[in-house]
């Protein structure tokens, strides 16, 4: 437990911050994690905590790029929230890094790395619950994403990708399908350029990318696509599970 007005040294995780806001307001909430801090007596805490600083909403953006993975900051602590988070009432950049911290932002950033017999060597950061690799799907080379729900033991999701990738024809046809059904009326009556015809059916699937597959230890998947100019530089996403299917299909970004 931090006290009051308490001055500790913080090292920010690999994940930065973020902020949002509950309804139309100008206050906002700054929200990071560190990954470990360091107290005025010189002890060191290396675990992942939550903290939260009231922000204008001008300001957000500022924050956040001053808040940034791994960076190192003097936090004034005002206090804990009822749900166990630091509430800092001040943030100061470090001028010069703390040497402990700064060991352990160096090996947080050493990716672990797991050789499997189905995908070759996956690699994650050790502060995130996801391996990513590559694999060959339908003759081409995409990358590859594995939510873990616990990344020490990542066996269940690597076998039901491998059992997605065994099955890949047939699960390469129903996601090309299942977008082409869901998308190319949206390409026709609302996203054809200036003097651009109808597209056709294998004029839409010919200039779909797939670009990664993620899947995590649900069995839920999303198949990322490059669009080929269909939605103008849109990414087209597939999403849905092993048990039903393709179930939704956007464009995004």
């Amino acid at each position: 437990m931090l006290n009051t007005d308490e001055p500790i040294i913080g090292l920010v995780d690999a994940f930065g911050s973020g902020a949002g806001c509950i309804g139309n307001t100008e206050q906002w909430t700054l929200v990071f994690y560190l990954a470990a801090w360091k107290r005025q007596d010189g002890t060191l805490t290396q675990q992942r905590q939550r903290c939260e600083m009231p922000v204008e909403k001008s300001a957000v953006e500022h924050w956040m790029r001053q808040v940034r993975a791994f960076s190192q900051h003097t936090l004034q602590v005002q206090g804990e929230t009822a749900s166990g988070a630091i509430l800092v009432r001040s943030i100061t950049p470090c001028q010069a890094a703390d040497a402990e911290l700064k060991r352990i932002a160096d090996d947080l950033q050493i990716p672990v790395r797991l050789d499997t017999p189905e995908f070759g060597v996956l690699e994650r950061e050790k502060c995130s619950d996801q391996f990513e690799g590559t694999a060959v799907w339908n003759g081409s080379e995409i990358n590859l994403l594995l939510r873990c729900a616990d990344p020490e033991s990542p066996q269940a999701v690597i076998s039901l990708a491998a059992g997605l990738f065994q099955a890949q024809q047939q699960w390469h046809r129903r996601i090309s399908d299942f977008a082409l059904s869901q998308l190319l009326p949206l390409k026709n009556e609302h996203w054809l350029g200036d003097d651009e015809g109808a597209c056709s059916a294998a004029d839409f699937l010919s200039r779909m990318k797939l670009l990664t597959i993620e899947i995590d230890a649900a069995g839920d998947f999303t198949f990322w696509h490059e669009d080929g100019e269909l939605f103008f530089g849109h990414a087209i996403e597939v999403r849905g599970n092993l048990v039903d299917g393709p179930t939704d299909a956007d464009i995004a970004g």
